[in-house]
């Protein structure tokens, strides 16, 4: 249309006459390099976004479950947690049994997804917190001890930066910026995918998740800690002096 078009040459001037172009995770860089080839990369710049740090909170755990995994996030399609619920429909009922869920946030496809629990029968094995002020969301994944976010379209997830800020290891998919946060050294990256994420939630038991989730934490502390973001802007921004 002729307002996009519009849009699109003011954008293309914006980015055109800026000092520098910011993006937050080295995958949009290279999209944006892939759709503007001629564009001069030296006025390019990743600065991987970063958290304010907190200490893992000595909390009593969620519940009696030995597996307490949680999501956080707006309860939509987007964000995946019906993927999530839909596996463990799907999980060896000998390993649903130490199994809980914990969902942090609500949104436009929160009262379905509550209907969808209790029709399956998992209100034993899943607990809806709704809407959580953010200082107390901390807690709340302090007391879990596995995350995870099962998007299906993401940038870089600050909910993943402030699990792996809470020590907890990761599952999540390979969309986005998400590989940049998560690797094999603290979690386990799928596809957005019901039968893959069954099938990692039925060998739960034959992952090492004490030592993911520690690694988690060392990453936060090396990679995505606020210092560090504000650093990298402090050095770009010295480098157009």
């Amino acid at each position: 249309t002729s307002i996009f078009k519009e849009l699109l040459e003011k954008y293309l001037h914006a980015i055109h006459h800026a000092d520098k172009v910011v993006y937050i995770s080295k995958l949009a860089q290279a999209a944006f390099l892939k759709l503007h080839p001629n564009f001069d990369d030296k006025k390019i710049h990743t600065v991987v976004n970063g958290i304010d740090d907190r200490l893992i909170s000595k909390v009593e755990p969620s519940c009696k479950f030995k597996y307490r995994i949680c999501t956080s996030g707006t309860v939509c399609e987007r964000k995946g947690q019906y993927i999530i619920i839909d596996a463990m429909k799907r999980m060896d009922k000998e390993i649903l049994k130490d199994v809980h869920l914990t969902v942090i946030g609500s949104g436009p496809d929160f009262a379905t997804l509550v209907e969808n629990v209790q029709f399956s029968g998992l209100q034993e094995h899943v607990t809806f917190k709704g809407n959580v002020p953010n200082p107390e969301v901390h807690d709340l994944l302090c007391a879990e001890n596995i995350y995870c976010l099962m998007s299906n379209n993401e940038g870089l997830p600050i909910a993943i930066i402030e699990a792996m800020r809470a020590g907890l290891p990761i599952i999540s998919t390979k969309v986005a910026g998400i590989p940049e946060q998560v690797d094999e050294r603290n979690g386990c990256l799928l596809n957005p995918d019901v039968d893959e994420l069954t099938n990692l939630l039925n060998h739960l038991p034959e992952y090492n998740w004490s030592k993911l989730g520690k690694n988690s934490r060392e990453r936060f502390e090396k990679e995505f800690t606020f210092e560090r973001m504000m650093k990298d802007y402090a050095d770009m921004f010295d480098s157009l002096a």
